[in-house]
């Protein structure tokens, strides 16, 4: 194999190497007697607008306009937007106005359908987009159908390229545990030792020839 052979197959896995995008999933399940959500996850706002901003808000579900937020209370929230065509996860049917927490902890975090299935994701004004965050609540004594809310999973994406990003809300499905991908940074620092050994081989083999 030769030295500039060995350079265009480095460069092709380098060119190769995932990239890693960021994700926020939301899992409601039913715990006993109660309804537990976790969520978890970066975000990157960089492809949406500011759209509003929520005072004094803690954690809830509004399956009328179809509203998830977790975590507790914060004094002050921004909303990005918007996520066009986002399918609801409520039932308007029969579903309560505004159903709040039991308990919570962690970031507060909201996703909002609304009405006219055009969507927005509520976080502090202090988030940093692209940071991790990661959020809980709890409703006692009740039911995903007490609720109101439909079972299932629901993509919500926008941005595209490295703002490409996603919000999940899966509701009723049990938890996944979901992989960490490695970091491209540890990925090119394996393919560079690859090629470290590869120079030293090929320097080996020329010495050897002389």
């Amino acid at each position: 194999m030769k030295l500039r052979d060995l350079r265009v197959a480095v460069i092709s896995i380098c060119l190769l190497a995932p990239s890693v995008q960021a994700a926020y999933v939301l899992n409601v399940t039913q715990s006993g007697s109660n309804v537990v959500a976790n969520g978890s996850g970066t975000l990157n706002l960089t492809a949406l607008s500011v759209t509003g901003t929520v005072g004094s808000v803690g954690a809830f579900i509004n399956s009328q306009f179809n509203d998830i937020a977790v975590g507790p209370f914060t004094a002050s929230t921004s909303t990005y937007g918007p996520l066009p065509g986002a399918a609801p996860f409520g039932s308007v049917s029969g579903s309560p106005s505004n159903a709040n927490a039991s308990t919570s902890s962690g970031t507060w975090t909201l996703i909002v359908i609304g009405t006219g299935n055009v969507g927005g994701i509520g976080v502090p004004t202090t988030y940093t987009s692209g940071t991790s965050i990661s959020a809980t609540a709890t409703w006692n004594s009740t039911t995903i159908a007490g609720l109101g809310l439909s079972p299932g999973s629901y993509v919500y994406r926008w941005g595209t390229g490295t703002n490409a990003d996603s919000f999940t809300v899966n509701i009723g499905a049990p938890v996944t545990p979901t992989t960490t991908p490695i970091p491209s940074s540890l990925y090119l620092l394996g393919v560079g030792m690859i090629a470290l050994g590869g120079w030293y081989w090929l320097a080996a083999a020329r010495r050897r020839t002389l």
